[in-house]
């Protein structure tokens, strides 16, 4: 079993996002204009406060149960992303609490999505709707459910 990270300290999550954010600007961009987001798969709930005590307002989990429970636990203090494959039985769970869903794992979890009236989750994988394999982000259209595609466009 993987162990959990505990003894986070903010001043050393900082100091990281700090670092992070000088790499990116050496690289030649613009450290605003780049999200940085905190994977916390092995993270728990109680280390949590730390990150955002730090500045950490972007955080993402690939387990549904994990995402569902950590970000209960901590309401309104981070934007969450899905960053693991999206199962069909966990979409009603995992769909209201994130802004951006990395992965799906189906067909069957497009079609729940697209039917789904939430207009702001996206997905930036590949995947295959209507027989074309796409890199793409979706945005949840604002004509309905009723609806038999979901229009992809780039994410980056």
């Amino acid at each position: 079993m993987v162990e959990l990270i505990h003894g986070l300290s903010a001043e050393t999550v900082r100091a990281n996002l700090a670092r992070v954010r000088e790499r990116i600007g050496d690289a030649g961009r613009d450290p605003d204009e780049i999200e940085i987001l905190a994977a916390v798969k092995y993270v728990p709930v109680d280390e949590l406060s730390v990150l955002a005590d730090a500045g950490v307002t972007l955080v993402g989990e690939n387990r549904a149960q994990d995402l569902t429970e950590k970000a209960a636990a901590t309401p309104g203090r981070f934007t969450w992303d899905f960053i693991g494959h999206l199962q069909s039985r966990k979409v009603r769970d995992v769909l209201p609490r994130v802004r951006y869903i990395q992965s799906v794992a189906s067909d069957s979890v497009l079609a729940q999505l697209a039917a789904t009236p939430r207009p702001t989750p996206r997905s930036s994988s590949r995947s295959t709707w209507r027989g074309s394999r796409v890199r793409a982000g979706w945005r949840r259209p604002s004509w309905g459910p009723s609806s038999s595609a979901v229009p992809c466009t780039s994410s980056g």
